[in-house]
């Protein structure tokens, strides 16, 4: 009878001592988390503005042919860009 009692009470015992262990991992999980994205906050690139002023860009045409894109601030403001993995 007391070897019951005694295995029920360690087994009580276990059971604090992991929920207590992930709970400490939960935390330490949590706080790891908010340091990276804090990091990858400071890395995400500017983005432009109504009125910046871009530097021009290289791009390929239909042709596999290298089109220089500049705009000097006249002709049309708009410019399409399409994109595709193949």
């Amino acid at each position: 009878m007391s070897f019951m009692k005694g295995w029920k009470l360690s087994v009580a015992k276990a059971t604090w001592v992991v929920l207590a262990l992930l709970f400490i991992t939960n935390i330490l999980l949590l706080r790891q988390n908010l340091q990276l994205r804090a990091r990858l906050s400071r890395l995400q690139p500017e983005l432009a503005k109504v009125g910046d002023k871009l530097s021009p860009l290289a791009a390929r045409g239909l042709s596999d042919e290298t089109v220089n894109v500049r705009y000097t601030g006249e002709g049309p403001k708009r410019v399409l860009m399409y994109f595709t993995p193949t």
